[in-house]
């Protein structure tokens, strides 16, 4: 019987296409034995499931039996080429029918507006092919969609700084990821600069960068101590926004840290303004006290 139409083919897009590394783990010679692993949790399985069900010219069910089906993803609605296809031989039940579409690979299946053609035995394809939507949960991964829900973090090590001048005479010894700081031989407030680095736009949105936290420790916090706090944004290659000025003296004695937020009105960054630096002011009675500097982490919020 000539099968002349599929009603209700449902294409349930129910997972999203994921490439699995395969680990494995070389063991030098007359090394120690490497810890024993868990056995990594099995991987989604890179199927389409689809279900219809295949009628006559009058919509009465076919016969119950065997059939070839072959399901094509095209990214046009009419002609082009296939990007992907499969051929199953199904069995029918009342005309119903299942199969899985097993040569789609994430390239195939990449965010483009693409649609289902449907082909049984030897007959035409089926007009019109159906457009294929994302179930509501696979939405965040189509281009364009809006991130959203918890913070990301960026750190910064402490050792990454500048003096800010050319004739400050400041010295330090690294520590760890960060570094102890000395006024040197020239007296008076000193000034580093720490380069922030980081993607001013995400999956094609542009960051917001709502906190910085600096972490820190003064030798003698009575002696040497952070007096000011400021974080820029460069605009261009001459002017910038503040997006934090904070005055308040900071002299723990023991290993610490503080949070500023940043100003709403300059914290989003974007394709052309994502230059971002920290400068602290650092205040010393002798050169023989240091101010540790152990890091800095910026908040960064997805939210639109």
């Amino acid at each position: 019987m000539k099968v002349e139409r599929i009603f209700n083919v449902l294409l349930a897009l129910v997972l999203a296409f994921s490439v699995g590394a395969q680990l494995s783990q070389a063991q030098a010679k007359g090394a120690a034995p490497m810890p024993q692993q868990s056995p990594p949790a099995a991987l989604l399985a890179d199927q389409i499931p689809i279900q219809g069900r295949l009628t006559d010219a009058s919509g009465n069910p076919v016969s119950d039996g065997s059939y070839t089906i072959i399901a094509s993803i095209y990214d046009v609605s009419v002609g082009g080429v296939a990007r992907c296809f499969d051929s199953d031989s199904v069995t029918t039940t009342n005309g119903l029918f299942n199969m899985n579409m097993d040569f789609c690979t994430a390239s195939d299946i990449n965010g483009d507006k693409l649609y289902l053609g449907i082909k049984v035995g030897a007959d035409a394809e089926m007009t019109p092919r159906q457009e294929i939507n994302a179930v509501p949960y696979a939405w965040n991964v189509r281009p364009g969609a809006i991130l959203k829900g918890a913070n990301s973090y960026l750190f910064v090590p402490g050792s990454a700084f500048v003096r800010e001048n050319n004739t400050d005479t400041t010295r330090w010894d690294l520590h760890g990821g960060g570094a102890k700081i000395y006024r040197g031989a020239t007296a008076g407030t000193k000034y580093i600069r720490i380069p922030i680095t980081i993607p001013s736009v995400l999956y094609g949105q542009p960051v917001r960068v709502t906190s910085i936290t600096v972490y820190y420790k003064c030798q003698n916090g009575a002696n040497n101590y952070i007096s000011r706090s400021v974080l820029y944004k460069n605009t261009n290659a001459d002017t910038w926004n503040i997006l934090v000025d904070d005055a308040t003296v900071r002299q723990s004695g023991t290993a610490a840290s503080y949070s500023l937020t940043t100003n709403s009105t300059y914290y989003t960054l974007s394709a052309d303004q994502g230059i971002l630096s920290l400068l602290l002011y650092l205040n010393f009675a002798n050169d023989a006290d240091y101010i540790q500097i152990g890091g800095v982490r910026l908040t960064l919020d997805h939210t639109p």
